[in-house]
C-alpha cells in the first residue's frame, strides 16, 4: 500500500501514539515523509519496551518500519496504536 513519497509535500506533524495494554498516550511530532521507524524507535526510548515485542497499527493496519505518514494516510492529530506482541 505504499505510495510514492515524491506526491507529498514535506511537512511536519503531530501524531499521538496509543498504547492499548497501559492506556498511555504519547505526542510525537515529525516529518510525514520520514520512516515510521524512527517513531518506534523513539516510542521504545521513552517507555523503556523493546521494539520486537511491539505491533504498531493505524487504521487497523500493522506499520512496518519503511512506512511513512504519508504512505499509509495518516495526517495531523491521527493516532497510532501500540499493543506486545503475544508469543506462544
Amino acid at each position: 500500500m505504499a505510495e510514492n513519497n515524491g506526491d507529498a509535500p514535506q511537512c511536519a506533524i503531530m501524531l499521538y501514539v496509543r498504547d492499548l495494554d497501559n492506556f498511555n498516550h504519547m505526542h510525537f511530532k515529525i516529518k510525514n515523509v520520514a520512516p515510521l521507524k524512527k517513531l518506534m524507535l523513539s516510542y521504545c526510548e521513552r517507555t523503556g519496551l523493546h521494539m520486537e515485542k511491539l505491533q504498531f497499527r493505524f487504521d487497523g493496519k500493522q506499520l512496518k518500519y519503511e512506512d511513512t505518514a504519508a504512505s499509509m494516510g495518516i495526517v495531523h492529530d491521527n493516532t497510532i496504536d501500540v499493543t506486545n506482541v503475544l508469543y506462544g
